[in-house]
């Protein structure tokens, strides 16, 4: 069969993962149970080859997913997908290709099992006096990619073969916000006759996922996925270090390249360093780096004109049937025009947090995308996002254990990400069977079919009747809970963390340092011998009474007072650390019960 030929009877997939920090389980659940439906529909598929006979009547239309990209924690599922493609295909290949009943994905290791409040707390960062780069400790974040991304330091993943339904040059982009950002200019008429310029700070790691890719591009990828998620002041944010051919092609978020514009040296072995923070920062929903790989295979002969220059109808026509791009936002963004403005929020404390909230749902705004998605008939877009049922079926309000606090709220306790790791299954089997589907002739026309247009629409990827993954997902999986013994045994390490960072307070932090300690003992004892001084001369001892005790006495005094400042500023200190500490954990009470989850107590 032709390439061209190929290309029609194949329906391509983009995966489109937005920022979500702990609730990145959500997303790795629904991506692990994604993997899991396609491994038996193909496993089930070349049973019904080999058989000659397809008695089941198991779809054998294509699918195959082309590209992924992802910001924050989307980027991080990404790469940690990347590996997981070949440790999935190694497990197959040990169990007669099925994965065994104890299969335990890298996603779920990665997201339920390793991230945790309790290594985020440690001091090991910031102790000795070193530098403090975010609230948070993320070494073990370095760990978590090294184990799970590279399969362990200074080591690569194996290569597998990839399943038939992924490409087998996979695609990823992972978003970063650059801080130092790309230089662009274009020249204006004008008196001064000098260019226009201007900076992009929205960039992005480019991956691919093949029998090519060399050890570097898997330890770029591994430095990319925790600079996507390095949300900035809560974690650390990272030095990429790259060189400038890595910016020889640039496109737009329409898909057009620009890189002519960019006013960097692109020869190689010119360095360009820059410092990322989190990627969802500048584009929380990377969607446009996902069509610009997938809109070039769409024929556009019978128009004339390119992807980007025909109406929106014009290409959904076009597309439908032979791409589709699947969003998995944890938490979908809803427009709210908010209370109405008054002259209290004109006062300069009061428009701070309004500014940055402004400019970065800005920068979030597609309204290209928008169009197209809100186009008649789109069969292109689709979304999961978190749906969670009580048992009367009514929808509960807060899907999400881990949502509070930003979405740090899952970093507490395992039960909230192992709760939406098993949420993000359910809602993708629940999506798979229901909402991710074709009009009933565009799956036949990938078949090489020609039916008449009909109301009756088929899945696009069919969930297989006797699988693991036709096994009802997410019916038990309660509510979870958190216990006041939780909150007590998280006070030490809080306060701890809290100290350490205290400590780089200008005077307060100052005043806890061990001279400090050293110079309150010296003076104490100052203090002791000066009383033995003025012993000795009420004695007569001649050699003492060359001293006055009245002189002493002042000493005594003045270091007297320099040691109770010196106190009092040691004992501020912990005063603050507690306080902090008090307020922090009552804070996560308060906000753990608004969120719905019961505190259970001693």
């Amino acid at each position: 069969m032709e390439e061209s030929q190929q290309q029609n009877q194949t329906l391509e997939i983009g995966l489109v993962m937005a920022g979500a920090v702990s609730a990145g389980a959500y997303t790795a659940g629904m991506i692990d149970y994604l993997l899991e439906a396609l491994d038996a529909w193909e496993e089930a598929k070349k049973e019904a080859t080999a058989n000659l006979n397809n008695d089941a009547k198991i779809p054998m239309h294509k699918v195959r997913i082309r590209v992924m990209s992802g910001a924050s924690a989307g980027g991080m599922v990404c790469a940690i997908t990347a590996s997981e493609l070949l440790h999935r295909e190694k497990e197959k290949k040990t169990n007669g290709g099925k994965l065994p009943a104890t299969h335990q994905s890298l996603l779920y290791q990665a997201w339920v099992k390793k991230i945790d409040i309790d290594p985020l707390l440690k001091t090991g960062d910031i102790d000795n006096g070193k530098p403090v780069y975010s609230l948070l400790n993320t070494d073990s974040f370095e760990e978590i990619a090294d184990t799970i991304i590279l399969g362990g330091e200074n080591n690569i993943p194996k290569y597998e073969p990839l399943p038939d339904y992924i490409d087998p040059e996979l695609k990823m982009y992972l978003t970063l916000s650059n801080l130092r950002g790309l230089p662009y200019e274009f020249n204006l008429k004008g008196e001064t006759g000098l260019p226009y310029g201007m900076t992009d700070n929205a960039d992005y790691q480019y991956f691919e996922l093949s029998q090519k890719t060399q050890k570097s591009q898997w330890h770029k990828l591994r430095n990319a996925a925790i600079a996507t998620g390095a949300f900035p002041v809560g974690l650390k944010a990272r030095l990429i270090e790259r060189d400038t051919t890595e910016y020889a092609t640039r496109l737009t978020k329409d898909g057009r390249d620009i890189s002519g514009k960019l006013k960097l040296n692109t020869v190689k072995g010119v360095a360009y360093p820059f410092v990322a923070v989190d990627g969802g920062v500048l584009n929380n929903e990377p969607i446009e780096l996902a069509r610009s790989v997938l809109a070039p295979a769409v024929p556009t002969k019978a128009t004339g004109k390119s992807i980007t220059e025909l109406k929106i109808e014009e290409r959904d026509t076009l597309v439908a049937g032979k791409h589709a791009l699947v969003i998995i936002d944890p938490f979908p963004n809803f427009s709210d025009t908010g209370k109405p403005a008054t002259l209290k929020d004109t006062r300069l404390l009061s428009i701070l947090v309004p500014i940055i909230s402004a400019l970065r749902s800005q920068n979030l705004f597609k309204p290209e995308e928008m169009m197209m998605a809100s186009a008649q008939n789109n069969h292109t877009r689709f979304l999961v996002a978190p749906v969670r049922k009580n048992k009367g079926g009514s929808i509960a309000p807060q899907a999400l254990a881990c949502g509070f606090l930003g979405g740090f709220g899952g970093f507490l306790s395992e039960d909230f990400r192992e709760h939406d790791y098993r949420l993000g299954r359910r809602n993708a089997q629940k999506f798979l069977m229901d909402y991710f589907v074709l009009p009933e002739h565009l799956i036949e026309a990938l078949n090489g079919n020609t039916v008449p247009v009909s109301g009756k629409e088929l899945p696009i990827i069919p969930i297989i009747k006797d699988s693991v993954a036709a096994i009802e997902q997410g019916e038990d999986n309660p509510w979870p809970c958190y216990s006041q013994e939780q909150l007590d045994a998280l006070a030490p390490k809080v306060r701890k963390r809290i100290g350490r960072l205290t400590e780089n307070i200008p005077l307060i932090g100052h005043f806890s340092k061990t001279w400090v300690k050293a110079t309150i003992i010296g003076i104490a004892l100052f203090i002791i011998a000066g009383e033995c001084v003025k012993f000795q001369c009420a004695a007569g001892d001649n050699w003492f009474s060359l001293f006055n005790g009245f002189y002493i006495l002042i000493l005594q005094l003045v270091f007297g007072f320099i040691m109770i400042v010196m106190l009092l500023l040691l004992a501020s200190k912990s005063i603050i650390d507690s306080k902090l500490t008090a307020k922090t954990i009552a804070y996560l009470k308060d906000i753990i019960n608004e969120w719905g989850i019961a505190l259970k107590s001693k």
